[in-house]
């Protein structure tokens, strides 16, 4: 007979990553559904082209330099948010589930917004999800600290989260071990 597991601690859940605290460069975006709508089109369209591109990758290349001169275009004459840097710092926790964070205003828990943040040692271009606002109270800084799920992120983004997750949780780790 196989004994069964101990029964959890009520109010104790298994979570699906594990989570970080870190300070990163990230903007969320609020107020625009539409917004939301077109980068979840994205998304799901950036899926049939991965599956495309293993057709054609040096049409694939060369529609990512185009994409990029565009980026870069419309950031000049406005069109655009400016590039994630230094001043869009910000403590975070972080998980390939979502994550929490200092957001303008107060918003509503079920309001969709949409992410852009840069992970250290990874692209160079921001990692952009919609999420929704789980939770939100007031910041002692202004604004309000949101918890916010993924609900519509590229696969390849959430695995460059968890990877990003893992290795700052094994030098943490590390340092614990060689502080004893």
């Amino acid at each position: 007979m196989v004994p069964s597991p101990a029964p959890r601690p009520q109010g104790t859940e298994r979570r699906a990553y594990y989570r970080i605290e870190t300070c990163l460069p990230i903007r969320v975006l609020r107020g625009d559904p539409s917004a939301c709508e077109r980068l979840r089109r994205e998304i799901e369209a950036s899926v049939r082209e991965t599956t495309l591109a293993a057709v054609d990758a040096p049409l694939e290349a060369r529609l990512a330099r185009i994409e990029e001169k565009l980026d870069r275009l419309l950031a000049q004459v406005g069109g655009g948010e400016p590039p994630l840097g230094r001043e869009d710092l910000a403590s975070v926790r972080l998980s390939g589930s979502g994550l929490a964070c200092r957001v303008s205003g107060r918003p509503r828990p079920g309001e969709e917004v949409v992410v852009e943040m840069l992970l250290p040692g990874g692209a160079p271009e921001p990692v952009r999800a919609v999420a929704r606002v789980v939770s939100a109270e007031p910041a002692a800084e202004g604004g309000s600290r949101a918890a916010l799920a993924f609900t519509a992120i590229d696969e390849l983004d959430r695995e460059a989260i968890v990877r990003y997750v893992s290795a700052v949780q094994r030098r943490e780790r590390r340092r614990e071990a060689e502080g004893r």
